[in-house]
């Protein structure tokens, strides 16, 4: 926004075309955010390398969340690691990744939608079967 108050025309936003129309040679943008959106929505976290030109952001490259290792540091910063399918295992630095964390109960790491659902309902039917072994028991409590 200006000062004014008013808005600024996003298409004049240095990486507007990076984001909107063309994140890498790869992919279009649509797919580049479809691919990030899925990998929110099934693995929790999404991740994307920028890849950089003269120090500006010049295209992000989709990384499979499966691919990447968190680590803490000594500060308990995140550190990223990538392990590609031909290659050795590689630190990207915070600054060249971009990390959008969905679900999350620490603001940092993401929750996958599905893994926290199949953990709910293991929980549910593990009270279901503590509470159908009682009454079995004609109420009175198993004792290992």
């Amino acid at each position: 926004r200006k000062a004014d108050g008013s808005r600024v025309d996003a298409r004049s936003f240095p990486l507007y075309d990076v984001v909107h129309n063309s994140p890498n040679d790869d992919m279009t943008a649509f797919q580049f955010w479809q691919a990030m959106v899925a990998s929110m929505l099934l693995w929790g976290n999404a991740y994307a390398e920028i890849r950089r030109a003269a120090g500006r952001p010049a295209a992000l490259d989709f990384l499979l969340p499966s691919r990447i290792d968190l680590e803490c540091d000594d500060n308990g910063r995140l550190k990223y690691f990538y392990t590609p399918k031909k290659g050795a295992r590689r630190e990207i630095e915070r600054t060249n990744m971009l990390h959008i964390p969905a679900f999350t109960l620490d603001g940092r790491i993401g929750l996958s939608a599905i893994r926290y659902g199949v953990d709910v309902f293991g929980s549910v039917m593990s009270a279901e079967d503590a509470a159908n072994g009682t009454f079995k028991n004609g109420l009175l409590p198993t004792v290992a």
